[in-house]
């Protein structure tokens, strides 16, 4: 699961096809899917009846660039969250493995995490994505690190199980990074910390 400081959650789900549809339009909007034009403000993206408008060089602007030099595109399902996200919609992706899950519900609220760096020092947790599974946090979290990276935003992502060395559990008890990847057993943990309100707040 992923939750977005300020829209709602997304829970990941294993199957065949994604159990979400769009539901009401902005007023003013356009549509979901890739850039095909710019004017100084806005962004028009166009693709069947979902829409939404995107700020011109938006951070979901800067990750759509990041997945073109990677040599991939996003997928419709990817675009419907992203979309959703905006709207402030919460949902369930069930797709199979390996078809884009973890960018789907995190593109969102990273983009919109990066538009508010860009206003200026951004402080505390913004997402947080809870993994059932010790063994897949590290994997979750190189891959939530490199679009940051590779972009050169200052967006701290960091682990918190286990494994998640003293030195690192002593910062996070003062402070969250912005993403935090944890299982239920450790969030329940942090939860139990008498700062816990200005943890999560």
């Amino acid at each position: 699961r992923v939750v977005s400081r300020r829209f709602g959650g997304w829970i990941l789900g294993f199957g065949t096809k994604l159990g979400y549809s769009g539901a009401s339009l902005r007023e003013g909007c356009m549509a979901v899917g890739h850039v095909t034009e710019k004017s100084q403000k806005v962004a028009t993206v166009r693709k069947r009846r979902v829409e939404v408008c995107v700020p011109r060089d938006s951070g979901l602007d800067r990750l759509r660039g990041w997945l073109a030099r990677k040599g991939w595109r996003s997928f419709e399902f990817q675009e419907t969250a992203w979309a959703a996200h905006q709207r402030g919609e919460s949902g369930l992706i069930n797709v199979p493995t390996g078809a884009g899950k973890t960018y789907a519900v995190y593109f969102g609220p990273l983009a919109e995490l990066i538009d508010e760096r860009r206003e200026g020092p951004v402080t505390g947790l913004r997402v947080l994505f809870v993994t059932p599974l010790r063994a897949m946090s590290r994997d979750i979290e190189l891959a939530l690190k490199q679009p940051v990276l590779d972009l050169g935003v200052k967006i701290k992502v960091e682990s918190r199980t286990g494994d998640t060395s003293s030195a690192v559990r002593a910062r996070q008890r003062v402070e969250l990074p912005h993403v935090l990847i944890t299982t239920p057993e450790s969030l329940s943990l942090l939860l139990t910390r008498d700062n816990c309100p200005d943890l999560f707040a």
